[in-house]
């Protein structure tokens, strides 16, 4: 989805807790920072996760800052509640230490005050669930905290990392775009003949400002040909053609971006 630009590195790292369930009970701060300073620290070296220094915006200098960049705590079944499978967050708002004090976890949300997400394992949905509550949290300390796509029951159903762990979760090109993964050809004309590879493989994107529009208004165009097992923008695989986003205005709380593919709504 990057284009090579977006390197993870990590381990996976298999710990018990010390406590049953109910020790816990929906206090999954408690639970992470147990297991993190107690289970975790002394199999891993944390400082090996500490490579970046967060600036402002999307400004980092690659050097560490005596914090943890990532950390992805995966807890095998819905532990905490039932009603939620990933929080872009490790609970509580009290950073903690590792390391012998010399690194910090922090555990709010986003860039530069969060080194990680919560995520549920819910055995009773389909394989790829847990893998897109992984997307889907992380985007949200990529992009922003809140969802754009949807407000209360109006929704329109599209691709997208910040889309419901049930729905595609493969990078739109507005994300792509908004992370600097992609660079669309913007239309500021008539085109009688344009070339436009597969979107997930070669991040081809076209973009078009209506000239009637509002400001932040956008239509996005990308070829989707299924050549990806990441291309999950519909669950059939037989669809394929040209899928077509409006953008209505950046990311906000609202449903602000509406779809329509080459087969349909």
């Amino acid at each position: 989805m990057s284009m090579g630009t977006f390197h993870v590195i990590g381990k996976a790292i298999y710990v018990e807790t010390p406590h049953d369930k109910s020790y816990y009970g929906s206090d999954y701060y408690k639970a992470n920072k147990e297991i993190l300073q107690q289970e975790v620290d002394p199999l891993i070296n944390f400082s090996e996760y500490d490579n970046w220094t967060y600036n402002s915006g999307y400004n980092f200098t690659n050097e560490p800052d005596g914090s943890v960049d990532m950390i992805v705590v995966v807890w095998r079944g819905l532990i905490f509640s039932t009603g939620w499978g990933g929080k872009n967050w490790l609970g509580g708002s009290s950073a903690y230490t590792v390391e012998g004090g010399t690194e910090t976890i922090k555990t709010s949300v986003g860039l530069g005050s969060g080194s990680g997400v919560t995520i549920q394992s819910n055995s009773d949905k389909w394989p790829e669930y847990v893998f897109h509550s992984m997307v889907h949290e992380i985007a949200h300390w990529l992009i922003g905290s809140v969802h754009p796509y949807y407000i209360g029951t109006a929704e329109h159903g599209f691709w997208g990392m910040l889309r419901h762990s049930h729905d595609g979760v493969c990078a739109n090109a507005y994300e792509r775009e908004k992370l600097g993964w992609i660079t669309p050809i913007n239309i500021t004309g008539e085109i009688s003949d344009a070339s436009l590879g597969d979107f997930i493989t070669t991040g081809d994107a076209y973009k078009y400002h209506p000239s009637n529009g509002a400001t932040n208004e956008y239509y996005y165009f990308e070829n989707h040909q299924k050549l990806s097992i990441y291309d999950d923008a519909t669950e059939n695989a037989n669809d394929k053609g040209i899928f077509v986003l409006q953008q209505q205005d950046g990311y906000n709380s609202t449903n602000n971006i509406k779809c329509r593919t080459s087969s349909g709504d």
